[in-house]
């Protein structure tokens, strides 16, 4: 009895196929559990109890820029990589986002905001990712030293 090579080809796809999507399904699309818990903007993590400096949604422009985190409490199983945007009345600021291979420990975490434009007043945002789903979200505004 002769086998029909085209259904042998088509046999063996599907095997393949069918392997791929198992894998595919178990490790490639697993996502932790990651939560983002008590995202706020802070002045960097306190030196003496590792807490946020200073939380708040609004800030003067006399802060200096590298004393502008975002900050939060991560929940997670492991490190984590987490993806920083942060925006000017809903437009995307240039900023070098935190693309370097760096993973967030469980617990507090303080991101630094790197914009390179210059700050002017007005509100802002910055949004958390992890695996291109948003985690958390936080408003805040700069004002002018008299305004507060």
């Amino acid at each position: 009895m002769r086998k029909n090579p085209l259904i042998s080809i088509l046999l063996g796809a599907l095997c393949c196929w069918v392997f791929l999507t198992s894998c595919a399904s178990r490790w490639y699309f697993y996502l932790p559990d990651v939560q983002v818990k008590d995202f706020t903007i802070c002045q960097g993590p306190d030196p003496n109890s590792g807490m946020p400096l200073n939380p708040g949604n609004k800030f003067s422009l006399s802060v200096p820029r590298n004393r502008i985190y975002a900050c939060g409490f991560l929940v997670s199983e492991a490190p984590t990589y987490l993806l920083f945007y942060w925006h000017r009345d809903g437009v995307e600021l240039p900023v070098y986002h935190n693309y370097v291979d760096v993973d967030f420990e469980p617990g507090y975490f303080y991101s630094e905001w790197e914009i390179s434009d210059p700050v002017s007043p007005g509100k802002y945002r910055v949004d958390v990712y992890n695996a291109r789903r948003k985690l958390a979200s936080v408003e805040f505004e700069l004002i002018e030293d008299s305004d507060q």
